[in-house]
């Protein structure tokens, strides 16, 4: 994207004095290409800019090579798929769209914990899956950022529960069984339970 042929282009190298340095391009006094830039610790930045904003690829890996980040704007706003893996948040794949969330998202954490989620526009979408540090694992729909839908719960000892939402609120069915054997099932409309029945009655 650098033109060297342009006169109103610029490469410019700066080292600072902890001895980190950039590499940086410039056309018309803004930045325009792929800069680079490799902190005091040894960590590395390239960044695409495009008439003074965020265009195209960022990469960020640190020093010690765990730490790393793949993301990709358009006009300074996340747009796309971003990548990263750090020890403290684990491995994760984001898609956004003119910066907010948009489509399918995981993550898997250090502790073993993951999720995947649907988004559309910033607000959960569709279906979503959970899975907890003490291995508990979650189903839940949603529409336009408001649960919508099925709702599963299982634990690890092999209780569950099962029921629906409709804009976030309980309606219909509510199972529940723990694994000594007993079950309750209630019947919930628009939030209020109009029936309960147990293995004890």
């Amino acid at each position: 994207m650098f033109d060297e042929d342009d006169k109103r282009s610029k490469r410019v190298e700066t080292v600072y004095d902890d001895g980190s340095w950039s590499v940086e391009y410039y056309k018309k006094g803004k930045l325009h290409g792929v800069c680079e830039y490799v902190d005091a610790e040894g960590g590395w930045k390239t960044v695409t800019y495009r008439n003074g904003v965020r265009n195209g690829p960022q990469e960020w890996l640190d020093a010690s090579g765990q730490n790393w980040s793949l993301a990709h704007f358009r006009n300074d706003e996340l747009h796309g798929v971003w990548e990263f893996h750090t020890v403290k948040s684990g491995w994760g794949k984001m898609n956004y769209r003119k910066g907010y969330l948009h489509g399918r998202c995981e993550q898997i954490l250090p502790t073993g914990a993951w999720k995947v989620e649907n988004y559309f526009k910033r607000k959960r979408h569709g279906r979503c899956e959970y899975i907890n540090d003490a291995g508990v694992w979650r189903l839940e729909r949603y529409s336009y950022g408001y649960r919508h839908g099925e709702f599963v719960h299982v634990t690890p000892d092999g209780s569950w529960v099962k029921m629906r939402y409709e804009n976030d609120i309980k309606h219909g069915e509510y199972v529940y069984v723990e694994s000594t054997g007993y079950w309750e099932v209630n019947t919930f409309k628009h939030g209020r339970e109009v029936k309960r029945v147990t293995s004890e009655d």
